[in-house]
């Protein structure tokens, strides 16, 4: 039966003519991947159809690395957290994620396209786009090297995660940005990802060793002090603002200077002949932190 079929290059509707079916839609070819997928528009189904392209691939992938003998399930050394290769693959190749080696699987890469309206009666309600793509063993094993080493970057960037114990920070402000850097690595992994657990008992490591950070006021005079944050024994700069409190203290001013906080103070409105007590307090991812001094 002939149709009405639009011949397309570059991805653009050129001509239109009644045409025999092309011999290579709805089949299986060697070296090829022949898709076709529907869409209100032309640029719809074209999309819709090289998604399905890219989740062939995938496919693919999945079934060679579920398939290979030195990927079985693997653990890793915290908690005894288990990664099951054959599992997650299976979801990878449902999922669509920006893998960088997907990037080069474009419309410049099709070999025969076409593009069939869908009529009901004489209007054209959808569009059919059809496409021949080649994909030789080759390329399925390039591809599948590149998914691996992928994979292996992944496991990379989490054992950098996990072995991180922020001992060479310079302030606090790092510190909370590699908490950052854990969360949007985690979103990056697919639902069922046993890193993502991993993950998650990391920012707890991580969150554990804020907690360990205190602040220490020195330098104490009558005109004066230093507030310093220390993580371990080294001193971790904080842009966030101390808040010092004294009930006879007056015209508190401070500053950040270098990884501390000096204040300056009238010591006019205290007692002379007692100590008076310094509160001094900060807040670090939540947790306050507290410390105190005397001025003598």
């Amino acid at each position: 039966m002939k149709k009405l079929y639009c011949l397309l290059f570059v991805g653009l509707v050129v001509s239109c003519a009644i045409a025999k079916e092309p011999t290579w839609i709805n089949t299986m070819q060697t070296n090829y991947l022949i898709v076709s997928a529907e869409g209100a528009t032309p640029e719809i189904a074209q999309q819709k159809a090289m998604n399905k392209v890219r989740q062939r691939v995938m496919e693919s992938i999945a079934q060679q690395v579920s398939a290979s003998s030195n990927l079985t399930e693997r653990e890793t050394s915290l908690n005894g957290t288990y990664f099951n290769t054959s599992e997650y693959v299976s979801e990878v190749s449902t999922k669509t994620v920006a893998y960088p080696f997907l990037s080069g699987i474009t419309e410049s890469n099709v070999e025969e396209s076409y593009l069939e309206p869908i009529k009901n009666k004489k209007e054209i309600v959808s569009y059919r786009f059809h496409i021949k793509y080649p994909y030789s063993q080759f390329d399925m094993l390039r591809y599948v090297d590149q998914f691996l080493e992928y994979q292996q970057n992944l496991d990379d960037q989490l054992e950098s995660f996990r072995k991180d114990d922020f001992s060479s920070y310079a302030s606090v402000e790092e510190m909370q940005s590699r908490i950052s850097a854990l969360e949007s690595f985690k979103l990056s992994l697919l639902e069922n990802d046993a890193r993502r657990a991993v993950c998650d008992q990391v920012k707890k490591h991580y969150l554990e060793l804020l907690k360990t950070i205190r602040i220490s006021a020195e330098q104490v005079t009558r005109e004066g002090l230093w507030v310093y944050c220390y993580f371990g024994d080294h001193k971790v700069a904080y842009q966030a603002r101390p808040t010092l409190r004294s009930e006879c203290l007056m015209n508190i001013q401070g500053r950040m200077e270098g990884n501390g906080w000096h204040f300056t103070y009238s010591y006019d409105g205290c007692y002379t002949d007692e100590p008076n007590k310094v509160k001094i307090n900060n807040t670090i991812q939540g947790v306050r932190v507290d410390t105190e001094c005397y001025i003598r």
